[in-house]
């Protein structure tokens, strides 16, 4: 199942951001992400393919053949080789955020004390760590506490499977194995809105009836989505995602 769908969310502009934006989702029954990854490694390769003639574009100068092999790292290592820290020894939030002033790191956030470790790991990932790719990257094994509706990963609890394509320095899909428990998804939620009540404005609100729809019963689902502007940004090496926009309104409409 997929669908398209215009999105709004107050997440700022940027040039990589817009408001309002299209989206593609998809779910598919009794998979999971690694399958999920397949399917959008392949879908990439045939837009290339079907609309450049090619799997081989310039990204900042740079040939980049997206038919080779992509890599694929864990969060923990790629902030560890960035950065140097370890996420996986600061289990509290504001041991790791004593450690990133130790080692002179400077996160700009209106309110960096009162985010909870999932969302400040995360920025520290897009400060420190996102601006750095270039080639297409399977970022994989997202901490529990930044993927609140994500399934936890069998041998690690404390991560989930969970996976991002990164490319040039942009997010351009994001995916993972659907959690389906209605009694972990409910413990989950209850933290996130603790911390909002604390002043985490990234963290998720309660949602009743996600949880009620989830208690009638859902099979193992792997879903995944992603901006269509972001992916043209992208594909076209443009400079900014307000270029990307299909058929714009630039002028007032006549009567």
């Amino acid at each position: 199942m997929f669908e398209f769908a215009k999105c709004f969310r107050n997440e700022g502009i940027s040039p990589q951001h817009l408001q309002e934006f299209t989206m593609v989702e998809g779910y598919a029954a009794y998979w999971n992400y690694e399958a999920s990854m397949k399917l959008m490694r392949d879908m990439i390769l045939y837009v290339l393919q079907e609309t450049f003639d090619t799997t081989c574009i310039s990204i900042q100068g740079q040939e980049i053949d997206f038919s080779q092999e992509w890599d694929v790292v864990s969060f923990r290592d790629l902030i560890l080789k960035d950065t140097g820290i370890d996420i996986d020894l600061y289990p509290d939030v504001n041991e790791l955020f004593n450690e990133t002033k130790r080692r002179n790191i400077h996160l700009e956030h209106d309110e960096i004390e009162s985010l909870g470790r999932g969302n400040f790991i995360d920025l520290l990932y897009k400060k420190m760590c996102r601006p750095q790719i270039v080639n297409p990257t399977f970022l994989i094994q997202h901490p529990i506490d930044l993927s609140p509706l994500a399934r936890a990963n069998d041998d690690n609890l404390d991560i989930t499977d969970r996976f991002q394509l990164v490319v040039n320095g942009a997010e351009i899909i994001n995916a993972y194995s659907e959690l389906v428990d209605p009694i972990e998804q409910r413990k989950r939620l209850e933290t996130q809105a603790l911390l909002k009540n604390r002043g985490d404005l990234e963290a998720m609100e309660m949602d009743e009836d996600y949880l009620l729809a989830m208690e009638y019963g859902m099979p193992p689902i792997s879903g995944w989505g992603f901006g269509i502007e972001r992916l043209l940004m992208v594909l076209t090496d443009c400079e900014t995602i307000k270029d990307c926009v299909l058929f714009p309104l630039t002028g007032k409409l006549k009567p």
